[in-house]
C-alpha cells in the first residue's frame, strides 16, 4: 500500500525543514564563499578568456579537491541529524505503522535531500558566476580554456556531448556519489547506535579516499574505487560514461537493499533506552 499524502507532505516537510536548518543554512553560506573563491582563481588562471558557466561549472563539480573537501564533507554533516535514529523514530515508525514502509521512507529522504542539496549548490552557483561569464556562448566548454588553466576536466571523448549534458552528467555522478555515500551513513547509522560514530567513520573515509585520488595507493583496484566513477575527466568514452552510472545504479541498489534489512530488524524498543543511557 502506497504512502497516504499526510504521510508524503510530512516526509517533504521534514526534508524542507532540514534543508533549511541553521546549519545547513551556513554550509550554504560557506559554499557560497568557496564559490566566489573559485571565480578569482580562474580569472587568474584564465584571464576570463573563455570563461563560461559550462567551464566554472565543471571546473566547480569535476574537481577531486572541490568535492570530497568541500561538497562531500558539507552533506555529510548535513545527513548526520536526518539520519539518526532516537526516540523520535518511534513516532514516525508508528505513524508508518509498517517497518518495511518505514525503512523506505528513511532510504527515500537520503535519495530527495542529495538531490535538493546539489540542485541548490548548483542554482547558486550559476547565479555566481554568472555575471562574470561571456555573453555569448555562456554554455560553451573550450580545450583552449583548459590548456590554459592547466587542468583536465572533460576527457576528448566526451566532446561529442552537448555542453549543457556535460554539466548535467557530472552533476548526476556527483548526486549518486552522495546518495551512495548518504545510504552508507545510513545503514551504519541504523547498525550502530552511537550516533556521532557512523557520521566520523564516513568523513574519515570520504577524506581517505581524496588521498586515493592524488596518491593512487591501490592502483589495481582503482576500478573499484568511488572517485574514478565520479568524475568525466577519467571517462573515456560514453561507453564508460554509462558504465559508470551502472556502476552507482548497482552500489545503489546493494546499499538500499542493506539498509531496508537492518532498518527492519532494528530493536527500536532497546533504543529508547540507549538514548535514556545517553541523555543522564
Amino acid at each position: 500500500m502506497g504512502m497516504n499524502d499526510g504521510n508524503m507532505k510530512y516526509c517533504i516537510q521534514k526534508i524542507l525543514a532540514k534543508v533549511f536548518s541553521k546549519i545547513y543554512v551556513l554550509e550554504f553560506v560557506l559554499f557560497c564563499v568557496f564559490v566566489v573563491q573559485s571565480i578569482y582563481n580562474l580569472i587568474l588562471s584564465s584571464g576570463q578568456t573563455d570563461f563560461t558557466i559550462s567551464n566554472c561549472m565543471m571546473y566547480l563539480l569535476g574537481q577531486n579537491t572541490h568535492y570530497y573537501l568541500i561538497i562531500a564533507p558539507m552533506v555529510i554533516i548535513s545527513l548526520n541529524g536526518l539520519t539518526n535514529f532516537d526516540t523520535y523514530s518511534n513516532y514516525e515508525l508508528v505513524r508508518f505503522h509498517n517497518r518495511k514502509h518505514y525503512a523506505w521512507v528513511r532510504v527515500g529522504e537520503v535519495f530527495f535531500f542529495c538531490t535538493v542539496a546539489v540542485a541548490i549548490f548548483a542554482l547558486a552557483a550559476v547565479f555566481l558566476y554568472f555575471p562574470f561569464c561571456s555573453s555569448t556562448q555562456s554554455w560553451m566548454v573550450c580545450n583552449d580554456f583548459w590548456i590554459a588553466v592547466g587542468l583536465v576536466i572533460v576527457q576528448n571523448a566526451l566532446y561529442s556531448i552537448s555542453e549543457v549534458g556535460l554539466v548535467i552528467a557530472q552533476m548526476s555522478m556527483t548526486i549518486l556519489s552522495l546518495v551512495a555515500t548518504g545510504l552508507l551513513l545510513l545503514l551504519l547509522k541504523a547498525y550502530i547506535r552511537n550516533k556521532n560514530l557512523p557520521t566520523a567513520c564516513v568523513l574519515v573515509g570520504n577524506f581517505a579516499m581524496h588521498l586515493m585520488c592524488h596518491v593512487n595507493l591501490i592502483p589495481s583496484f582503482e576500478w573499484i574505487a568511488p572517485y574514478s566513477h565520479t568524475f568525466l575527466k577519467y571517462m573515456d568514452s560514453e561507453v564508460e560514461l554509462l558504465a559508470n552510472l551502472l556502476y552507482w545504479g548497482v552500489l545503489i541498489v546493494i546499499l538500499t537493499a542493506l539498509c531496508i534489512c537492518v532498518i527492519e530488524k532494528r530493536d527500536y524498543v532497546t533504543d529508547i533506552t540507549f538514548q535514556g543511557e545517553q541523555d543522564i
